[in-house]
């Protein structure tokens, strides 16, 4: 339909003055269209494309979208992706805080100095809004040249450390 349209494809359609719909199952719109493949809707040429303006939102699986409902989605999945890692960076410095609070705590156990003499010791520590307590168990040997010691700590988010060490006077 239009001056010089064609439509020789296999149920196909040209709309438009010089219009080519060559393909099978093609449309061929508006002035100097030309299809370029089979089941297709093709309103201009390379070199020549236009706009397809004033399109509603699709709304099933199969429908066209148009930009506005394309930056959506973008912002949406943008969001989402942004939402989630800063959750991510607020866990992992949440953690890193309690295992701070948790070091302070077991560095601030007191151990035994006396020969031949034990201690049980309690600490606590808080950094960054994350709190820790330690509990510790000393023993400084008869002759004074080893100490050993042992010490277990828990923090505001639920993890569980535990250490031992042995030192020797000389």
């Amino acid at each position: 339909m239009g001056n010089t349209a064609s439509a020789s494809g296999n149920n196909s359609t040209a709309i438009g003055a010089n219009t080519k719909a060559t393909h099978d199952n093609s449309v061929a719109l508006g002035a100097g269209s030309e299809t370029d493949r089979a089941n297709s809707v093709s309103v201009g040429t390379a070199g020549n494309e236009r706009q397809i303006t004033n399109v509603a939102a699709g709304t099933a699986a199969t429908d066209a979208v148009n930009v506005s409902q394309l930056q959506s989605g973008l912002n949406d999945v943008q969001n989402a992706a942004i939402n989630y890692t800063n959750q991510q960076v607020n866990n992992v410095r949440r953690d890193a805080y309690a295992g701070t609070a948790s070091a302070m705590a077991m560095a601030a156990l007191p151990q035994a100095t006396l020969p031949g003499r034990g201690m049980v010791a309690m600490g606590g520590g808080t950094y960054g809004g994350q709190s820790a307590v330690a509990l510790g168990l000393s023993k400084m040997s008869e002759s004074g040249r080893w100490v050993f010691k042992a010490q277990a700590t828990s923090n505001t988010r639920g993890n569980v450390g535990v250490a031992a060490g042995a030192g020797f006077h000389w």
